[in-house]
């Protein structure tokens, strides 16, 4: 949970550093938030016969009970622009943000229900995921990563379970 006067600190939960993170698809209900994306090896430029795609992978996100979500810029040529980088973000990773005035603000949005409980918000998590393109932020309460190596069969099968599983 958030305190509000404390100072938000970014830490890092995974270093994306050395990958390239490409066409990010997101799916979203009041449940559940499901995040897929090529995680591409970056080919060694010295030799590049070594590098083929069967060593790309696709990374499924699960984040649980998501109550809060953005999606967009800034990308990784402007991520210095981020409000939250002189805390601790970086380019590309997954970060937590701690203190979150997000989170904050939510509990003050949420004051006025008349069955308000500060407890609700207690174990929710402020993440934001620095992809090459854009910035994914969420309030959640975890998130769950899998990874898959790339084929058109593995991706078929993850669009129907994300399918079956988000609607």
């Amino acid at each position: 949970m958030s305190y509000k006067g404390s100072e938000e600190v970014v830490k890092t939960v995974e270093s994306l550093n050395g990958w390239n993170i490409t066409e990010p698809l997101l799916v979203s209900n009041d449940r559940k938030t499901i995040m897929i994306f090529n995680l591409v090896n970056e080919p060694d430029w010295n030799h590049p016969s070594a590098y083929n795609d069967y060593d790309d992978e696709i990374v499924i996100i699960e984040l649980r009970n998501c109550m809060k979500l953005q999606f967009g810029s800034p990308n990784a040529e402007i991520r210095k622009s981020h409000r939250l980088w002189d805390k601790g973000l970086e380019s590309y990773g997954v970060f937590q943000v701690e203190n979150s005035r997000w989170i904050v603000e939510l509990d003050s949005q949420s004051q006025i229900h008349p069955l308000y409980r500060q407890s609700k918000l207690t174990n929710k998590k402020h993440f934001v995921f620095c992809l090459e393109d854009s910035t994914f932020e969420c309030i959640s309460d975890e998130f769950i990563i899998r990874k898959e190596k790339y084929n058109s069969k593995v991706m078929g099968e993850i669009f129907r379970e994300v399918s079956q599983r988000s609607f």
